[in-house]
């Protein structure tokens, strides 16, 4: 296991000073162009079927990065340019295809985004609800405000990911859609709906083989043993369970969908705590140095204002809810801020 003091030099920044494997996939600007040609070929689709092949050719083409001194080691070119911290808390990150950051240019979207929901809804609005969209461009164009549908805001369900992993729910999907038209009832609505599912849950599984095999590159077999069973298995051990976390909130929010909650971490987490301890897989220290790695990648992604934790209450019956892990929990987040 790496020392989080010992490396965080390389860990801060790594998403400002990104040095992505330009061998591994297409330069960002490249693959706007890309993106934009690919979806404009595939117009006649339905638009969740449209998504998900859209969202498939970027995860196949986009470059990516292993940072070895990070135990959560990998991260996607997704066309976003972070600058420094004190920058990014009045902006918004920019688009790399939008050009270099000034005062006027800043773009919140990444590439899927810019291409997909950016373009589609500024299409369908000016179109159904012309003079409201008109309006609403004039207000946000003068800084009086923005008026917004939120429709993007998702909770995902943590029991059910981690018990069934990223390929046991593709093969529930793929078992679901199959029995329907066994039995001759599947719609074509539902046609489209796990369609949808299964190209994109086979685009996360072809990341995992990616950055697997990018990381053979280094000297980090733990990482990569982890990646190689997430791929095919539901999580089982704490560094586990915290790496399909990561990865699975990477691809979600790929977009402009939003994790909006880890969940209750210090529950969900603690199985694998108890896991890891009683078989002398992972120690406590060790544990407490996975989450500060965890907290400080997260911090470093511009994540925490958007992915609140949820620790300790109480049970139904008044007690205290909270259990090992929580403290460890606060503690290992701190310390991933100020050192």
């Amino acid at each position: 296991m790496l020392n989080f003091h010992e490396n965080r030099k390389f860990l801060d920044n790594e998403f400002i000073n990104a040095n992505w494997d330009k061998s591994s996939g297409l330069d960002a600007s490249v693959l706007d162009k890309k993106i934009k040609a690919f979806i404009d070929s595939h117009l006649d689709l339905p638009m969740a079927l449209l998504r998900a092949k859209t969202f498939e050719y970027l995860i196949k083409n986009a470059q990516i990065e292993i940072n070895p001194h990070n135990i959560f080691a990998d991260k996607i070119n997704v066309g976003v340019t972070y600058g420094p911290y004190d920058i990014f808390a009045t902006k918004v990150n920019v688009a790399v295809s939008d050009g270099p950051p000034d005062n006027t240019k800043w773009a919140k979207h990444d590439l899927f985004c810019k291409n997909m929901y950016d373009r589609f809804n500024h299409e369908i609005l000016s179109k159904e609800i012309p003079e409201d969209y008109k309006k609403r461009e004039i207000a946000a164009s003068i800084g009086v405000g923005l008026e917004w549908a939120d429709f993007w805001h998702i909770t995902p369900d943590w029991n059910y990911i981690f018990q069934n992993g990223l390929n046991g729910i593709l093969k529930i999907a793929e078992k679901a859609k199959s029995e329907r038209e066994n039995d001759d009832t599947l719609t074509s609505k539902q046609r489209i709906f796990y369609d949808s599912v299964i190209i994109s849950y086979n685009a996360i599984l072809i990341y995992l083989d990616r950055v697997y095999y990018e990381s053979l590159k280094y000297n980090i077999p733990e990482y990569s043993e982890c990646i190689k069973w997430l791929r095919f298995n539901p999580p089982e051990t704490f560094y586990q369970v915290l790496q399909l976390t990561h990865i699975f909130v990477s691809m979600i929010e790929i977009g402009i969908e939003r994790s909006r909650t880890l969940g209750r971490v210090d529950r969900l987490y603690y199985p694998y705590y108890r896991h890891d301890l009683e078989n002398g897989i992972y120690t406590k220290d060790e544990v407490k140095e996975m989450l500060r790695f965890f907290f400080n990648k997260w911090n470093a992604a511009r994540r925490f204002a958007a992915q609140p934790l949820a620790l300790g209450g109480a049970n139904e019956d008044g007690t205290d809810a909270s259990n090992e892990i929580t403290n460890i929990i606060l503690v290992s987040r701190h310390i991933s801020y100020v050192g």
